[in-house]
């Protein structure tokens, strides 16, 4: 009786325990919640901060088409590229897997550095540099990388008997139709689904080009009145859009982590595409190599323009340095959640509930993330302090790390880690030698994904930087409105240089750990 107690108890605290990493997601919104009750027996005028009329709602109209539009123009350009990719022949694989890899690299880097790039095309090409057109572009820019990274896994996974028995009974068009795209149907929904979201929460691009939309204009709203609650039922018209459209493909988003894991085939997948299909697929993948390009070439070529290059890098040192310790600090905050609750997704299915609260920090606006968490610290310690931009970036990633861990513990062998677990020595023995060389390869990707993404943040943190403090991302995105072109890319070479040389880091550690254990092994 009392054994059956204990299991019952050790259960029900397990699961409280469970629930903590989604817990410490909703903070931001626990604490928009409570300043709106309690903010200083404050009386506020609920329905005209609510009901969104007159210029607000024109606003939020162009927000919804905006990130609509982005959403459709990316998801086109990416399929069509992601198969032309897979369609080249197997000897070239190499050279489309460095594309696939330079295009995940590419969705790390910070908003700002594509907007730079393209604002200086722009205007060598004698084209608007502000407005709904240079903004959506670049926008398009931006978000491509994950729809492509989505649907390049997709077709990875997809069954190599499937893809043969339908390239001999079918025309490359009904193969193409009956086969392929059913197979990657879920990355594609799921992908236009997650960059229409991103794209609403999103005001960093559209700032930069002088684009009014509505998750900026919180972000004004709260800059004049200073007030938390105000803040939140401003916002809610946007909340409440984006949880209905996660609500509505909630499903999808789960399908969408079983299709892209990359279990079915290791391999090269080689499609078969009609010449119409396969014309039009190489005009998106030249596409995809300008989102590459216009970036990577700005920033070589940015470092040799700059007149001023030595003394523009001790401007910045500073603040790059307070970037790579805010980062570090979140991410010693976000990786044991992402590991939590990527285990936890793969054990078991989690509740409607629990992948609502996993995604909610990515579709908020990233400026109320910061006023959700001066809602809650304002009265604290906490508060102006380093470990306020720290927690907002732990929040806001939390869900990129947890989905990362997800799709890399999918894609292991359970059966043969658990027959080799049998033959461990101890405990102690079976983790480092069976368990931690499995994990570790997935540890780090997410590591570095979160710490990366951390680096170039400016919405959530721009709110909650102590006085007096600042980041390398939020000087270069102020320096932006400024038009000093010359400037930011140095600034942004800075940026990317101390990226490339942790990830290196890390990549090196990880080569010599290895040829350790290998020697050890042997």
């Amino acid at each position: 009786m009392e054994v059956k107690r204990y299991k019952k108890t050790s259960k029900k605290l397990l699961s409280f325990l469970n629930w903590i990493p989604f817990a410490i997601l909703m903070i931001p919104l626990l604490g928009l919640i409570y300043s709106s009750i309690i903010e200083d027996g404050k009386t506020i005028d609920i329905f005209s901060l609510v009901l969104p009329t007159g210029r607000r709602f024109s606003l939020l109209i162009r927000s919804i088409l905006l990130s609509l539009s982005v959403s459709l123009t990316s998801l086109f350009i990416a399929l069509s590229s992601a198969l032309k990719l897979y369609s080249v022949s197997p000897k070239n694989k190499r050279v489309t897997d460095t594309i696939w890899r330079i295009s995940i690299l590419m969705l790390l880097l910070p908003s700002f550095i594509h907007s730079q790039s393209w604002w200086k095309t722009f205007g060598i090409l004698s084209l608007p540099t502000s407005g709904l057109l240079p903004a959506w572009w670049v926008s398009v820019m931006y978000f491509l990388p994950l729809p492509f990274t989505l649907i390049s896994l997709s077709l990875k996974a997809i069954d190599k008997d499937a893809l043969e028995a339908g390239a001999v009974f079918f025309s490359p068009g009904v193969a193409l139709l009956r086969v392929v795209l059913p197979s990657v149907l879920p990355a594609i929904l799921g992908g236009a689904l997650l960059v229409f979201l991103l794209s609403l929460a999103d005001y960093s691009i559209p700032s930069i080009f002088s684009l009014n939309v509505y998750s900026l204009d919180i972000f004004a709203q709260f800059s004049v009145s200073g007030s938390v609650a105000d803040s939140f039922f401003y916002s809610l018209p946007l909340l409440m859009i984006a949880s209905v459209v996660v609500i509505v493909g909630l499903n999808l988003l789960q399908d969408l982590s079983l299709t892209t894991k990359g279990e079915t085939i290791r391999n090269h997948v080689t499609i078969v595409l009609p010449p119409s299909v396969s014309l039009l697929s190489g005009m998106g993948l030249v596409i995809s190599l300008l989102c590459i390009l216009i970036p990577s070439s700005n920033l070589i070529l940015g470092m040799f323009q700059s007149v001023n290059t030595v003394e523009t890098i001790e401007m910045g040192l500073s603040e790059l340095i307070n970037s790579l310790i805010i980062s570090s600090g979140s991410l010693l905050i976000s990786l044991p959640l992402s590991l939590s609750i990527g285990m936890q997704m793969s054990n078991k299915k989690l509740s409607g509930l629990a992948y609502f609260v996993l995604i909610l920090p990515l579709i908020m606006p990233a400026s109320l993330i910061g006023i959700g968490l001066i809602g809650v610290f304002h009265s604290t310690y906490w508060y102006n302090s380093i470990v306020m931009p720290i927690l907002a970036i732990a929040i806001r990633y939390t869900p990129v790390g947890a989905l990362l861990c997800y799709s890399g513990f999918k894609g292991l062998d359970k059966e043969m880690i658990n027959a080799s677990l049998v033959y461990q020595k101890s405990t102690l023995n079976g983790f480092l030698k069976i368990l931690f060389p499995v994990l570790f390869p997935i540890i780090l990707m997410a590591a570095l994904s979160i710490f990366i993404i951390g680096t170039g943040e400016i919405g959530a943190t721009i709110m909650v930087l102590p006085p007096g403090f600042n980041t390398l991302s939020i000087k270069i995105y102020n320096y932006l409105h400024y038009g000093s072109s010359q400037v930011v890319s140095v600034l942004c070479f800075m940026l990317v240089s101390a990226i490339i040389i942790v990830v290196g880091i890390a990549q090196l550690g990880t080569f010599y750990t290895q040829k350790g254990r290998d020697k050890n092994d042997s």
